[in-house]
């Protein structure tokens, strides 16, 4: 049987008209850091500090969603400017700048609730397999430190899907994307449960290119992120 996978791109932006430059960001569905609202907007969590700054320094913006391994391409090509909410790895450290954290997130290990490991255990990471989402910073943590990985599906969700089905014994994902899984399922809420690996804060990459060609952006932007923190955290 043939599986066919249908992306939807949605392209939209907000740009002020009397902006002489514009910014072009891509993002992934991921709510609540980043969805589109009952406007068919982009809003959320990493978004309004995002927006705020931008407005602030008077840049006009763009954002795309996207798969999430998608998002960085672009921006890793040029053919976007920066891609949020991230954390910091160094594959993204090689070709992007972080700016100032705009939230943070928690990495959480996700198990069934019968499950008899632990990954606090000295022996988890020798007997149990485990998945993590393409494009995640999760992932690349789990291949780092030589995790046995079993299952890496495109979006967040089919990794709850695959544990449910005992395709892995464990998967690592944030918290939200946990939260919006059982959001849209709630027939799964009494499935799981999870252990906390550690917090993170997330950022905005922007490609070394734009800061090449805008070396004052990126101070000014984050003069107005923690700006916004100060004010609305």
């Amino acid at each position: 049987m043939r599986i066919v996978f249908a992306v939807i791109l949605f392209l939209f932006c907000s740009i002020d008209s009397f902006s002489r430059n514009k910014v072009i960001l891509t993002t992934h569905s991921q709510p609540p850091l980043t969805y589109l609202n009952e406007n068919g907007v982009l809003d959320g969590v990493a978004v309004k500090p995002v927006v705020y700054a931008l407005k602030r320094m008077g840049w006009g913006y763009e954002f795309r969603i996207l798969p999430w391994a998608r998002a960085q391409v672009l921006a890793k090509s040029g053919e976007a400017d920066g891609f949020f909410a991230a954390s910091k790895n160094s594959e993204r450290d090689e070709f992007a700048a972080a700016s100032e954290p705009v939230t943070t997130q928690r990495w959480n290990w996700y198990l069934l609730k019968e499950s008899t490991f632990d990954p606090r255990s000295p022996d988890f990471k020798e007997k149990a397999k485990v998945g993590g989402y393409i494009g995640s910073n999760m992932l690349k943590w789990l291949k780092d430190n030589n995790f046995n990985i079993a299952g890496e599906p495109v979006v967040p969700d089919q990794l709850f899907f695959m544990l449910d089905v005992k395709r892995f014994d464990a998967c690592l994902a944030n918290s939200y994307n946990y939260d919006n899984f059982i959001k849209n399922n709630k027939q799964y809420k009494d499935k799981f449960k999870f252990f906390t690996e550690q917090s993170n804060s997330l950022y905005v990459y922007f490609s070394k290119k734009f800061i090449q060609k805008n070396p004052e952006f990126l101070p000014q932007f984050n003069r107005y992120v923690k700006e916004y923190t100060t004010k609305y955290k």
